[in-house]
């Protein structure tokens, strides 16, 4: 029985990938190589320079906290938590769990939403996202730089 020999890293990886990345992927068998590939595809494709078009669409229905804040008076920044307002609000649209709901169509306008969201990172560096919901003061005061959205 002849043994193969897996093949080598390309040049440079061991530049830009971990030692153990290294050495353990040749040893995965092949539905775990096929699972990585896919995933690499996937990643691939998500870091994607975005196109203009998307980046006005995404810049219409996002702020940050600090512009938010910009825009209000005094009286109100002495009202405000600052905290609260700490990183990125975005207007989002999404699809429910349930299966026979008209969101899963696979059109813009059967989503969900639009739901404000805030994206941050916590005291301890981790990411966060947080709904907004109606009734939050904060809903209005980002609906006064980005309107919320209709589809």
């Amino acid at each position: 029985m002849t043994h193969q020999t897996a093949p080598t890293p390309p040049e440079g990886a061991a530049d830009v990938l971990p030692e153990h990345f290294l050495e353990d992927i040749p040893h995965q068998n092949e539905e775990a190589l096929k699972m990585l590939q896919e995933w690499i595809t996937e990643l691939l494709a998500y870091q994607q320079p975005l196109s203009e078009d998307t980046l006005s669409e995404m810049a219409a229905v996002t702020t940050t906290g600090t512009r938010v804040i910009a825009d209000l008076s005094d009286a109100e920044k002495r009202k405000l938590d600052f905290s609260e307002m700490l990183g990125t609000f975005t207007w989002q649209f999404t699809q429910c769990d349930r299966d026979n709901c008209s969101c899963t169509s696979d059109q813009t306008a059967d989503l969900h939403g639009p739901y404000l969201q805030r994206h941050y990172c916590d005291e301890s560096g981790h990411y966060m996202s947080e709904y907004i919901p109606a009734d939050d003061s904060r809903q209005e005061l980002v609906q006064r730089v980005i309107p919320q959205p209709m589809i």
